[in-house]
C-alpha cells in the first residue's frame, strides 16, 4: 500500500512539474513542486497510506486531458479518481459547466455585468 503511494506520489510530482514548465505558470517549476513534495498535511498522508497523492494525480490529469479536449480520457481519470475517493465526483458537474459555458450563446456584457451583481447579492444574503 505504501508503496503505490509513494509512487503515485513521485508521478504527481513529476507531472506537476511538467504542468508547470507547458503552461509557463512559474519561473522555478522545480521549486514549486518540491514544495508541493514538503507541505506538512501531504507528508503526513503520504507515510500512512491515504489515497491522497493518487487522487491528486487523477484529478490533474483528467483535467490536464480535458483542457486538450481528450474527453475520453479525462472521463476515464475522472472515474478512476472517484473510485480512489469520493469527492472525484464533483469534476463531473465541473466539467457539465465547463460544456454549458462553451456550447451556449455568450451573453451581452451588460447582462453579464447583472448577472454578477445578482449573484454576489445573493452570496451575500445566504452568507
Amino acid at each position: 500500500m505504501i508503496s503505490v503511494n509513494l509512487l503515485s506520489t513521485v508521478a504527481l510530482v513529476l507531472f506537476f512539474y511538467f504542468l508547470l514548465k507547458k503552461f509557463n505558470l512559474t519561473k522555478n517549476p522545480l521549486i514549486l513542486a518540491s514544495i508541493l513534495l514538503f507541505l506538512p498535511r501531504f507528508l503526513v498522508v503520504r507515510s500512512t497510506g491515504a489515497p491522497e497523492s493518487l487522487f491528486m494525480l487523477l484529478i490533474l490529469l483528467s483535467l490536464y486531458f480535458f483542457e486538450m479536449e481528450n474527453y475520453w480520457v479525462a472521463g476515464l481519470l475522472g472515474g478512476l479518481a472517484t473510485m480512489t475517493k469520493s469527492p472525484g465526483i464533483l469534476l463531473f458537474g465541473a466539467y457539465i459547466l465547463v460544456f454549458i459555458e462553451k456550447y451556449s450563446n455568450p451573453p451581452s456584457p451588460k447582462l453579464r455585468r447583472t448577472k454578477t451583481k445578482k449573484s454576489i447579492g445573493t452570496g451575500l444574503v445566504f452568507y
